[in-house]
């Protein structure tokens, strides 16, 4: 889940994905993903060896661009501080008329600074990242160990009431417009978001306000393995050099990949086609009221499209942009993934208890077990 969140950032705003050339459907390359572990199980550590690769591409573009960008900002400010001391030079009364022009030119003429690149974040609010996905050119990744930024982005500021927009718009890139008293946004955002937390958080999760009823959580892919603990030899040996190298070679080769006016298309080949309609028509079936995606109709809704967005990153991650036509062997390995997360579905949205079937017959049985001696009396 890592990785492919790493990949999706690298991509996010690069590629769309159809499964048919010519179809007015299309999906996005991003992700968001929730894996869940017990403390101990080194979630942290792998967290930092995956994203390295884009900090490190971070640092480098500081020292790079950073002496350019200060000069940009203090212009910046010395032009904000002429255009001041003209607008006081004028006067009440006579003709200030030309004076004005002049302001309202130089004023026109003022470039804001241009913006570090920033690929990721761990921490941040809801607005926060709106203002930040304005600077970043639309794209931005949220990646984090801690539970906490679960609260955050739910409101933990603001007494639970939080506007989610911009994580509901980020899934494909859709308008967002925020008016504030200070500011006004308008951005087409894309979000990559990874969350490596806890279990408990899972269980929080459908009792936040914020995100109840509105799609937010149906748009993730959940992982929860089961944890090593106690079962661990503790004599595996270090992740080779080579790997590591290998690893950021590849990120780095995917991260140099241009941004274009409009994304390149990778398209299903026929057999590959063939393939994720198969799929498309088991998951339909699996979304009837009797069907095993019953407790996650909305999840089970968007899989067929969660299939084609990790297509294309393999897809790319093998080929770059050398093809756009992705072959049978891709989405075989695409679907088998999907298959394996929609078990892992499941057992997320129980442990969520969003269903309300699923929770009210949960209560009864939390009923039963506190109250078994009068339940035996009664029988």
């Amino acid at each position: 889940m890592l990785i492919l969140s790493v990949l999706a950032t690298t991509l996010q705003g690069k590629f769309e994905v159809k499964a048919q050339e010519g179809a007015g459907y299309k999906e996005t390359v991003n992700l968001y993903t929730l894996t869940t572990l017990p403390p101990a199980n080194r979630k942290s550590a792998v967290l930092n060896a995956c994203i390295a690769p884009l900090a490190e591409w971070e640092k480098e573009q500081r020292e790079i661009l950073e002496p350019e960008i200060k000069r940009q900002k203090s212009r910046h400010e010395s032009e904000k501080k002429l255009i001041d001391d003209m607008r006081k030079k004028l006067k009440l009364d006579g003709d200030s008329s030309a004076l004005i022009e002049e302001i309202a030119n130089k004023e026109a003429e003022l470039k804001a600074p241009e913006n570090l690149p920033r690929l990721f974040v761990n921490d941040i609010t809801p607005e926060s990242l709106a203002s930040m996905v304005a600077e970043q050119k639309n794209r931005m990744s949220v990646f984090s160990d801690e539970g906490g930024i679960i609260e955050t982005m739910a409101g933990l500021y603001s007494g639970g009431n939080s506007n989610i927009d911009i994580l509901l718009k980020g899934w494909d890139g859709g308008y967002l417009r925020q008016k504030r008293k200070d500011r006004e946004l308008e951005i087409e955002p894309l979000l990559t978001i990874n969350l490596t937390v806890q279990p408990i958080i899972i269980q929080s999760l459908g009792s936040k306000k914020a995100y109840s009823g509105k799609g937010l959580l149906e748009r993730f892919l959940y992982c929860l393995p089961k944890s090593k603990l106690g079962y661990r030899s503790n004599d595996k040996p270090h992740l080779s050099t080579k790997i590591r190298n290998d690893y950021s070679h590849k990120i780095r080769e995917v991260l140099n990949i241009p941004y274009q006016e409009n994304p390149t298309i990778l398209t299903l080949s026929d057999e590959a086609y063939l393939e994720w309609r198969e799929f498309q028509n088991t998951i339909e079936v699996d979304l009837r009221p009797d069907g095993r995606l019953a407790i996650c109709q909305g999840w089970g809704g968007k899989i067929c499209g969660h299939a084609l967005r990790i297509v294309g990153l393999l897809h790319v991650a093998q080929y770059g942009s050398l093809t756009s036509k992705i072959d049978k062997d891709a989405i075989g390995k695409a679907l088998e993934l999907c298959s394996l997360l929609t078990f892992h579905a499941i057992a997320a949205f129980s442990a969520m208890e969003v269903d309300p079937d699923t929770r009210d017959a949960k209560e009864i049985l939390r009923w039963i077990c506190d109250n078994e001696p009068v339940a035996n009396l009664a029988s």
